[in-house]
């Protein structure tokens, strides 16, 4: 039996699309409240504890954790690459994932407009 928290753990990203170099947002609610719970983002596809996170947070937004929230939201800076990545929220130091949400790293498109004379 799953412990219950009286409501849905929730993470969300500020956007679901942003550029290679840009500040990815997360906010996340109704989690534990343990200091150790944390956001780790991965590639899409890699499974959190087969691997180590490409970034992460505990929800204090230090790498430490000595604060517990149950709702906030960490800013990872801009180091990811182009493609699909999975963030997670895990539970007190452990690999329980809590709240998912997927989210893309892209290039903007350039749009080319050539003019004529009619």
């Amino acid at each position: 039996m799953g412990i219950g928290y009286g409501n849905a753990q929730e993470l969300v990203p500020s956007k679901t699309t942003y550029k290679p170099g840009e500040d990815i947002v997360l906010t996340f609610s109704d989690g534990p409240g343990n200091a150790k719970d944390w956001v780790g983002i991965y590639k899409e596809g890699q499974t959190p504890g087969d691997i180590g996170a490409t970034l992460w947070f505990y929800v204090d937004g230090t790498d430490g954790g000595s604060t517990g929230k149950d709702t906030g939201s960490l800013v990872f800076k801009g180091s990811l690459s182009v493609g699909w990545y999975e963030a997670h929220l895990l539970e007190d130091d452990g690999y329980t994932i809590l709240a998912s949400v997927s989210f893309e790293v892209k290039r903007q498109s350039v749009v080319s407009v050539e003019l004529s004379k009619a």
